[in-house]
């Protein structure tokens, strides 16, 4: 058994060795490898509230298992090896994979990866990706099964048998940005876990007196990335409100230039932001 857990220790490094290096589909190999070793080490049987998932609810924390010989714990990586194979199957477009991937992570870190925004930005992502490659003659589903979702959804059997197929990918993706905006600015507090995704949903604004914690990059890309599904959906109203809060937020506005200091990743989000704000005024006008 500790041999598994080390093996899974090797591969997962040596994905994230070779994944900056740019060699992603090779990385994406050796994760896979971490995650079969990880499956037959009795740790990964446990999620974060010490539940048994897959073996027998009999193991115990006595068990060697857990500990290494000098008596450290040996706490269980398969959602840490879950996470950095979801990123780099986002790198790779595999959005199915990264969906699936970061879907289990936060299905079995509930109380971790479960309120982080990045998991749900990623997970809101991955669905936007995976609405991008389905076929032109795809028709949106309003109304389909999955309304009324909550974080327990993602994960689910359900859920990752019909990712692809049966229900709209955008609805998913909806559900899931908006939690990445209310985890960026609140830090795991206040979070909405049921959302009608026929409703509209209030956006959270950042409060005057930011956080230490808030992950506004975060916040800005969940914003963007849900305009982006407010247009898909023809919800220009929607849209035009969501870019006006991101390009408002520092001072810019959609023709002028930006003002302030701001990092190279949130002003392409601002650009991104005015071809969308364009976009749904000219829908709007119409």
């Amino acid at each position: 058994m500790a041999n598994n857990y080390d093996e899974a220790i090797y591969y997962n490094n040596l994905a994230l060795l070779h994944q900056s290096a740019g060699k992603i589909h090779l990385a994406l190999r050796y994760y896979s490898y971490a995650l079969s070793y990880m499956e037959h080490h009795p740790a990964a049987a446990l999620d974060d509230n010490g539940e048994n998932e897959f073996s027998s609810p009999t193991i115990t924390t006595q068990n060697n298992n857990f500990f290494w010989s000098n008596g450290l714990a040996r706490p269980n990586i398969s959602v840490e090896i879950l996470n950095n194979m979801s990123v780099c199957a986002f790198q790779a477009q595999e959005f199915t994979m990264a969906y699936e991937c970061m879907a289990r992570c936060v299905k079995m870190s509930p109380g971790v990866f479960g309120k982080r925004g990045r998991c749900w930005l990623r997970l809101g992502q991955s669905c936007i990706g995976i609405y991008t490659k389905l076929p032109q003659t795809f028709e949106l589903k309003e109304g389909s099964s999955v309304n009324g979702l909550d974080s327990n959804y993602f994960g689910s059997e359900e859920d990752l048998s019909n990712i692809n197929i049966s229900t709209n990918p955008l609805q998913r993706a909806s559900f899931c940005l908006y939690r990445a905006l209310h985890l960026s600015i609140n830090a795991g507090k206040n979070i909405v876990d049921h959302l009608n995704i026929n409703e509209s949903p209030m956006i959270p604004s950042p409060p005057k007196n930011i956080d230490a914690n808030a992950d506004m990059d975060c916040y800005e890309m969940a914003l963007v990335s849900l305009a982006y599904v407010k247009l898909q959906l023809k919800d220009f109203a929607g849209a035009l409100e969501i870019t006006k809060c991101v390009l408002l937020r520092r001072g810019s506005d959609v023709d002028g230039e930006d003002s302030g200091t701001t990092s190279s990743s949130s002003l392409q989000m601002r650009e991104m932001a005015k071809v969308y704000y364009r976009e749904a005024a000219i829908q709007v006008a119409g």
